[in-house]
């Protein structure tokens, strides 16, 4: 007897699963990206934060206007979603982030 499982051949039935599982390990990796993205973006804020926090020196010359982090952080995300809209569709994307949280729900921390 042979014990080893026959290898199982994708079916057209199963296409489209198949399709939507390459898609959600696509989004993942994206969004894995995009959090290490995140998480960059968050050390330069807060190093600006604390840079901010400091007395100005009294060096010549005009300091110059703060910059608006928080808005370059948001503005980075609508790029970050426009590019996944583009790439995978929206309806696809809002079921992915459904399914992500979901299964965030279902594996917390």
């Amino acid at each position: 007897m042979n014990s080893t499982p026959t290898p199982i051949a994708v079916e057209p039935d199963n296409a489209p699963i198949a399709r939507a599982d390459e898609q959600l390990a696509q989004a993942h990796e994206q969004i894995t990206l995009a959090n290490q993205e995140l998480t960059l973006l968050s050390e330069q804020l807060a190093k600006m934060e604390r840079d901010a926090e400091r007395p100005p020196s009294s060096g010549p010359g005009p300091q110059s206007p703060p910059r608006r982090p928080a808005l370059r952080v948001i503005s980075a995300f609508e790029k970050l979603q426009r590019e996944f809209e583009r790439e995978i569709g929206k309806s696809t994307l809002a079921e992915t982030l459904r399914t992500i949280r979901r299964m965030e729900e279902l594996f917390p921390g």
